[in-house]
């Protein structure tokens, strides 16, 4: 996804489009398919322009990170990494609340780690981002931003005016009428919205080079995946983003983007829970939810939600400290079981959209991934192959397969391609 202007859009304007390459979809509902479709210059795979030396920026609502890479024949090389917590409400729901926090952050990490870099490209994730799957009539590259914005003000609760329009080509087939049509994914979001994170790549003095949702950036990553032949980029997966205030659970069919489902829980549930119950501020509570959930399997949780260990709980050998480590599990538990489910609703949607459909494997990232056996929970409960994703096949330099920081830096890892 390219930067957001700040501008409306034009027709001219009409190039930002993914990369990703055409298979056939599963989903039913149209009478014929072609095979081989070929598909017009606006779905086609585009080279990137030669771009300077640029720093990917992944600002959430509880973490911010940096990374610098290249990405060359296939290939991802992780020079630089950093992050920094943010200042409680700095971020919310993806929207800048705090500009001046945010671009010191920026800029102090850029500093300390001496990244010597000319442009950005910004990784984020919201609500307020409107997702959808869309079919029009097959038109002409100069025709087509004009007739996905006006399916927009049909089918969506927005002006358009007021919203910057993104799209990605997914697929071309024939309607029940045999009328050639483009299957399209637009996100819109508000420009204020965006307006935000191009004032901080100005503030930075940096050229501003694109604004990525996560799950356009992982879009990218899986797809270079595939061309790969890796597990990731074959069959279908869903990935998550378990992050910080919102869970992003995106489902890939052969390496192509399919759907994504951005949930309103994370890791920040865990916190409210002790703040709640513990009575400690949310230092604390964070503090204390890593390093407990490092040690405590979420099978064990999920199992025997009482049955925890004083000497390895949240709390000293006290009957009263105990008694409140039991309802911090139990309510723990209940978020487990909530994130399970949520999951399981994704699934079960994709599969019952077609006959034939299946989820083979589910990948996990970021932060409430590194809970203890999260993976290994729910493959139990799903029945379905899971795993946190420690490697990826195209990745290599500071990051590589035996280092715990790829998970965390997935979505920087993504925006880094830029084809």
């Amino acid at each position: 996804m390219a930067l957001f202007s700040s501008k409306n859009p034009k027709v001219k304007e009409s190039k930002n489009i993914d990369d990703n390459k055409n298979t056939e979809r599963k989903d039913g509902g149209e009478k014929k398919r072609l095979l081989k479709p070929k598909l017009n210059k606006s779905a086609m795979p585009k080279k990137a322009k030669s771009l300077p030396p640029f720093v990917t920026i992944d600002i959430g609502g509880y973490e911010l990170k940096v990374m610098t890479a290249n990405f060359k024949n296939g290939r991802l090389t992780v020079n630089k990494a950093a992050s920094t917590v943010l200042r409680d409400g700095a971020v919310e729901d993806g929207r800048i609340i705090d500009e001046d926090h945010v671009t010191n952050c920026i800029k102090n990490m850029i500093e300390k780690n001496q990244m010597k870099v000319v442009g950005a490209v910004v990784t984020m994730n919201s609500s307020e981002v409107i997702q959808r799957e869309i079919a029009v009539p097959k038109v002409s590259d100069k025709e087509l931003l004009g007739l996905v914005t006006f399916e927009v003000g049909k089918y969506l609760p927005v002006n358009p005016a007021s919203y910057a329009i993104q799209y990605n080509v997914v697929d071309e087939f024939e309607n029940e009428n045999g009328v050639a049509s483009l299957r399209i994914n637009v996100s819109v979001m508000p420009r204020t919205l965006a307006r935000k994170y191009l004032d901080i790549v100005t503030r930075l003095k940096l050229r501003p080079i694109a604004l990525d949702l996560h799950s356009n950036a992982i879009t990218k990553l899986v797809s270079v995946e595939a061309m790969q032949g890796s597990p990731l980029g074959s069959g279908s997966n869903i990935i998550i983003d378990m992050g910080h205030t919102n869970f992003n659970i995106m489902l890939f069919d052969e390496g192509k983007f399919v759907l994504n489902r951005l949930i309103e829980t994370g890791g920040a549930k865990l916190d409210d829970i002790i703040i709640r119950i513990a009575d400690v501020t949310p230092t604390e509570a964070s503090k204390l939810k890593k390093y407990n959930l490092s040690k405590l399997s979420a099978l064990d949780i999920y199992k025997t939600p009482t049955a925890t260990s004083r000497q390895d709980g949240f709390y000293d050998n006290t009957t009263d400290t105990f008694d409140k480590e039991t309802l911090i599990i139990q309510e723990t538990m209940q978020i487990l079981n909530s994130w399970v489910s949520e999951i399981d609703g994704v699934s079960k949607y994709y599969i019952s959209r077609n006959k034939g459909n299946k989820v083979d494997g589910i990948y996990i990232y970021s932060g409430s991934s590194y809970i203890k056996d999260i993976d290994k929970l729910i493959e139990s409960r799903l029945n379905i192959r899971t795993k946190r994703l420690n490697y990826i096949n195209c990745v290599e330099g500071v990051l590589d397969s035996s280092n715990d920081g790829i998970p965390k830096y997935m979505n920087n890892i993504g925006a880094t391609i830029r084809i």
